[in-house]
């Protein structure tokens, strides 16, 4: 009795193991400061090869407010508005 409550223990305790560990493999890598620039970069590029866009302006406020979130640190929110600028820009 006592090897079984053993074994089954184990066994739960290595599902719970490789449960944990495919999740971490599936999370997002957080934004970095270099995820910021190459985005911002990007933006840039995209705002000038759109200019006559009609939600050009738009897309720009969105970039500023990207380029003052990666600026503050904030990798996260400033990658995320620079995607909405891309996407404004229907250069995603």
């Amino acid at each position: 009795m006592t090897f079984a409550r053993t074994a089954i223990s184990a066994a739960i305790v290595s599902a719970v193991l490789v449960a944990s560990g495919s999740y971490a493999a599936n999370a997002s890598v957080p934004a970095s400061a270099t995820e910021c620039l190459r985005m911002g970069k990007k933006v840039q590029d995209a705002l000038e090869a759109n200019a006559s866009s009609p939600k050009a302006f738009e897309a720009k406020q969105q970039w500023t407010l990207g380029r003052d979130f990666c600026n503050s640190h904030i990798y996260d929110k400033g990658v995320d508005h620079y995607a909405k600028a891309l996407e404004l820009l229907g250069a995603g």
